[in-house]
């Protein structure tokens, strides 16, 4: 899932990620199914997910030629890399606060 890959990533590089939960796409049959059961969506396995890392000021540009493509349309950023903190992987809420995104066993 997306939390695996991250702090597979937060590892490597030493660095966390900030994610902005409004952010990541989740479709509405999956958020329901995730509910239901009590699973986090971002810790399932996401086949046809990608997950891209790029400097800044690349973003508009990945962005631009990700859509270009009909299976890549709903390219969107979820969040950034950032100083190390305590914590590898960080979810910000729709209101504001931050929270641990717990590391996948």
């Amino acid at each position: 899932g997306v939390a695996a890959v991250l702090y597979e990533w937060a590892d490597s590089c030493q660095q966390s990620f900030l994610l902005e939960e409004s952010s990541i796409p989740v479709g509405h049959e999956v958020r329901a199914v995730c509910e239901l059961l009590g699973l986090d969506p971002l810790h399932l396995a996401n086949e046809g997910t990608c997950v891209i890392a790029t400097k800044p000021e690349l973003v508009t540009r990945t962005l631009e030629t990700l859509r270009e493509f009909e299976v890549t349309q709903g390219a969107t950023v979820i969040g950034q890399a950032a100083s190390r903190r305590m914590v590898p992987v960080v979810l910000r809420r729709a209101i504001g606060s931050e929270v641990p995104l717990d590391e996948p066993s």
